[in-house]
């Protein structure tokens, strides 16, 4: 299938195609869009394709002759995009008996046999994924909608955070009884009354500290040994306001280094050594994407999730305009990014985004329109689209500072768990092969569809913007 489908007018959007209100150069410059994106999409699903794909037979010839240990092999399977291409529904469990308190956080322990799940019901429960049942599950003592819950090392203690800014720890039992329960950090806001505390990061030369990134602007690190925390920075716009934050991680290789990202349109890199509250001066470096329209001026853009590669050597940032993007973590500030990934859609929620595979091969997020993207990191094509759930909308009692569609890699087999924006906890594991004209064809009108809205809806904004500069 070398040629994009042939049938490529999708219901939905006709709003790109009325063009009775342009004038003839616009019109033109809307026909040059609209092909645009048909060659885009085209482009990422059936161009772009991954260069790399490992040789099974070889592979198990090095293990069996012990030239690859058996945690090199079982990684290696997880760079194939063969299996990628395969990764099918396995099972799924609910976490509550309530459909509206969804599940906002998944963690797999370091080993991969237990899961974690945490939910705005306030409870945590903990899964044996593979059996499908429950082991135990217990209250977290916070007081308002869990957004992570993390394993530390050991697997018998847990921290978490939750929109009631604590970060608290608990220690169970082999049995799931509940010894220790405590409020070890808080994010605290005087400015607002949001100070949620949105995403934590295990540092990896340090055991025992914690770091946490929240609402009120601050980094957290919490010393799970002396059970208390300490503010490692604070950021504020230019207006001395607290500039929150939604995500925190720490580079892997060099537990000095963390990464944050937050409401403006900035990934920043600190070293926490050289931070101080009063000089702010741990900065190392900050990047975003080049901004060749005024998208960030006028939209207002920002950083919804940034994460480092498995090497330190790259940190892959979301942002709500519905762009990835990757960068060099060693180049200087004001640095393109090194590869852009499209083609998805996240305008409604705090997206975050993954690595995946060993040596960091893959990018995976989620999407406003229910979907599993994964990208190859190196080609930017479109690997794979699994169709998970039907398109994200926030309830109620959500608004855009909500988190979309969770997504928790295995930490060494091809299998992921996902929530959505429901009680249920989905498993992803390769299956029986797709019909691949059928998967590519999904792919395309998939592509396709979210970059068509994604025009249709910054065309309708920029007419709007300027139907209010004239008025």
């Amino acid at each position: 299938m070398g040629d994009a489908p042939e049938d490529t007018e999708l219901e939905g959007y006709s709003d790109v195609n009325d063009k009775s209100s342009f004038s003839s150069k616009e019109e033109e410059s809307a026909n040059e869009l609209v092909t645009n994106i048909l060659k885009q999409a085209s482009s990422l699903v059936l161009e772009k394709k991954s260069k790399f794909e490992p040789n099974l037979l070889q592979d198990m010839s090095c293990l069996q002759l012990g030239q690859m240990g058996a945690h090199s092999y079982t990684r290696r399977r997880c760079d194939s995009a063969g299996l990628l291409r395969r990764l099918g529904h396995l099972s799924q469990f609910e976490h509550n008996h309530r459909t509206r308190l969804r599940v906002n956080s998944l963690n797999f322990n370091s080993t991969g046999s237990k899961l974690a799940s945490a939910s705005y019901d306030e409870k945590i429960v903990v899964w044996d994924w593979e059996k499908g049942c429950e082991v135990f599950q217990f209250e977290s003592g916070h007081s308002s909608d869990m957004y992570q819950a993390k394993f530390l090392p050991g697997d018998l203690r847990i921290i978490s955070c939750a929109r009631d800014g604590q970060v608290r720890l608990v220690e169970v039992s082999v049995t799931g009884e509940v010894m220790v329960n405590k409020n070890i950090g808080n994010h605290e806001d005087s400015d607002s009354d949001d100070s949620a505390a949105h995403r934590m990061s295990l540092v990896s030369d340090c055991p025992s500290l914690v770091l946490s990134a929240g609402s009120d602007g601050q980094v957290l690190g919490v010393d799970i040994r002396e059970m208390k925390s300490e503010s490692l920075l604070q950021l504020k716009n230019g207006y001395g306001y607290a500039l929150p934050l939604y995500s925190v991680h720490s580079n892997p290789v060099n537990g000095n280094c963390f990464c944050t990202s937050g409401q403006d349109p900035f990934i920043r890199i600190y070293d926490r050594r050289f931070l101080s509250r009063e000089k702010q001066n741990g900065e190392l470096v900050k990047f975003t994407p080049d901004d060749k329209d005024g998208f960030y001026e006028i939209f207002q853009a920002f950083s919804t999730s940034a994460v480092f590669s498995d090497d330190g050597q790259a940190v892959i940032g979301s942002f709500n305009n519905e762009t990835i993007c990757l960068f060099d973590s060693s180049d200087p500030e004001g640095s393109p990014p090194s590869h852009r990934y499209q083609g998805h859609r996240s305008d409604k929620f705090l997206m975050g985004v993954h690595f995946y595979g060993q040596n960091s091969k893959y990018i995976i997020s989620g999407s406003d329109c229910g979907n599993i993207f994964i990208w190859d990191r190196e080609t930017e094509g479109v690997v794979q689209v699994i169709p998970g759930y039907e398109p994200l909308m926030r309830s109620d009692f959500e608004d855009q500072l909500s988190h979309g569609l969770v997504i928790e890699p295995h930490p060494s087999l091809p299998v992921l768990a996902t929530s959505a924006h429901d009680n249920v906890v989905k498993m992803w594991m390769p299956v029986a092969e797709a019909n691949e004209d059928e998967q590519k064809e999904f792919m395309f009108r998939t592509v396709h569809g979210n970059m068509t809205d994604r025009l249709t809806r910054n065309m309708a904004d920029r007419l709007t913007d300027t139907s209010c500069q004239i008025m």
